[in-house]
């Protein structure tokens, strides 16, 4: 289960084999047995949850929310079953937003890896913008930059693209390029986007995922009030929290431009 502020994302629904998604204000208030969430009940003050779903959810709410969010087992009889209620007060923080919306763009990141044909991966409508490649490995650059230097304080060289070797196996070193040389595209001329390597679906995979489980451990290790506090790095003009926040909302963008960049190819294909 997903809550993202405005909407609950139910992890499958029974009619259609897709995610269910509920305002949550009609989650969480008064609502009355919904029969395309097959075993899912709604009920006034909270929500009742079925069977080992509702273990899985509450196990996942307390690790995301902490020990003290209420779920109380119940024994109602729902063809035999018993369940978990969650309490109408639930109050999602902002570092749990943040971890949702790394989660939803792994999805898309991950399955296109998977899935996708490996020459749409270089593929630019016009042969000059970014391709889907150059802007998966963007976003997990800018990540990586931002967490190592602006949050932790560290150099270049404390950057996961160079300290986990990364640079070296794909023998592209783009530190000085860009805006203040930090070499994750932006500001980058069309002819350094150009000589970006076309990485492989392994080391797209690789690096991303090493980086946002860095974000995530962060996130995970630091206090929420911590985040107020202006962060080391760029003169000190930040918080943490913009500089983890920042680049996780331009993944969210990049994710966009990236399914368009796959709806264009496919529609080219047909």
């Amino acid at each position: 289960m997903v809550i993202n502020g405005q909407n609950a994302i139910l992890p499958y629904d029974k009619m259609n084999g897709q995610d269910a998604i509920l305002p949550v204000d009609r989650l969480l208030g008064k609502m009355q047995f919904c029969p395309t969430i097959g075993y899912y009940r709604f009920v006034t003050g909270g929500m009742i949850i079925w069977g080992q779903m509702g273990i899985r959810l509450r196990l996942r709410m307390r690790q995301r929310l902490g020990k003290g969010v209420w779920m109380r087992r119940v024994r109602r009889s729902h063809k035999g079953r018993s369940g978990w209620r969650i309490a109408s007060g639930v109050k999602m923080d902002r570092k749990v937003v943040l971890f949702e919306l790394m989660d939803t763009n792994d999805w898309y990141i991950h399955d296109l890896l998977e899935k996708g044909d490996r020459e749409m991966l270089y593929w630019t409508p016009d042969g000059r913008g970014n391709s889907i490649s150059v802007t998966i490995w963007h976003a997990a650059r800018a990540l990586d930059v931002f967490l190592h230097q602006h949050v932790l304080g560290g150099g270049a060289e404390s950057e996961l693209w160079f300290a986990s070797g990364w640079a070296e196996r794909t023998g592209y070193d783009p530190r000085g390029i860009g805006t203040h040389g930090w070499g994750m595209l932006t500001g980058y001329s069309e002819e350094e986007v150009q000589a970006v390597p076309r990485f492989e679906t392994a080391v797209l995979r690789g690096y991303y995922d090493e980086v946002l489980g860095a974000v995530r451990g962060y996130l995970r290790e630091t206090a929420d009030e911590a985040l107020n506090e202006m962060a080391p790095g760029y003169e000190g003009k930040q918080t943490f929290y913009f500089w983890v926040r920042h680049p996780i909302f331009d993944l969210t963008r990049h994710v966009g431009e990236i399914l368009a960049l796959k709806a264009l190819w496919e529609r080219g294909q047909e």
